[in-house]
């Protein structure tokens, strides 16, 4: 489901889809801008969940329809950069112009080679043996016999560093946490109006009971914002009720 977040406004269901349990979050992403772009509802900022935010996401989001993806980015998961002390691919300053990449401590990367990798360009850069084997912070570079980074492509790469520099950012939690309505949205369906249980069989029956229940949010949601009720806050657990508030 996409869902508004204004402020001012009721948070209203924009675009419902159905699909099948194990299609992957991150492949419907295109059918979902279209039909948002079909009805003239796409937003400027659309906030999403890990699985949908990848590097070839984020540019074709903003490529196509010109929407700011905004979610938690993927982590690189090598082990310099899990260390917080190791020169991490993004310690590199990349010149895609002129295909090199030097490193921090100023050696000039030796080659610069495209290649693939499930499906996706690539760019696999390597250094020279002889340059890494005297340095002073080899342990902290590689523990192979030379370093080598494998890159993404230009736009790509450079995507993804931006929506990891985001999420860095003060400021990038306090707009991530307006998607928390989404939850909210798919919390009311299944609570209120049985979103999770099917009454028919097939996909297409079970996408119309779907587009039924956001028909009946939207109702709900609109009477209560005529009648000036609050939106509810995040509800707490029993337990943590019964906990005493901590003492300054």
């Amino acid at each position: 489901m996409t869902d508004t977040c204004e402020q001012d406004h009721p948070h209203l269901i924009t675009q419902v889809a159905t699909t099948v349990s194990t299609e992957a979050d991150s492949t419907t992403l295109p059918q979902l801008q279209q039909a948002l772009a079909d009805q003239s509802l796409l937003p400027s900022q659309q906030l999403v969940d890990t699985a949908y935010v990848s590097a070839e996401r984020l540019v074709q989001s903003q490529q196509l329809h010109q929407v700011d993806l905004v979610g938690p980015a993927r982590k690189d998961q090598k082990w310099q950069a899990l260390a917080g002390r190791g020169y991490a691919a993004a310690d590199f300053q990349v010149d895609w112009d002129a295909q090199q990449a030097p490193c921090p401590q100023g050696h000039t990367s030796h080659s610069w080679c495209h290649t693939l990798e499930n499906g996706q360009p690539r760019v696999f850069i390597k250094f020279a043996t002889k340059q890494g084997g005297p340095c002073p912070v080899r342990a902290q570079c590689t523990r192979m016999k030379r370093r080598g980074i494998k890159l993404r492509a230009d736009a790509p790469y450079q995507a993804l560093q931006a929506a990891r520099a985001r999420d860095s950012q003060a400021a990038g939690p306090f707009l991530y946490n307006q998607r928390a309505g989404i939850e909210g949205t798919l919390s009311q369906g299944v609570r209120g109006f049985g979103l999770r249980r099917s009454r028919y069989v097939g996909l297409a029956k079970t996408h119309l009971q779907h587009v039924f229940i956001a028909a009946a949010i939207h109702l709900w949601r609109i009477i209560n914002w005529v009648n000036e009720v609050p939106l509810a806050q995040t509800r707490q657990a029993a337990f943590q009720l019964l906990t005493p508030p901590a003492m300054a």
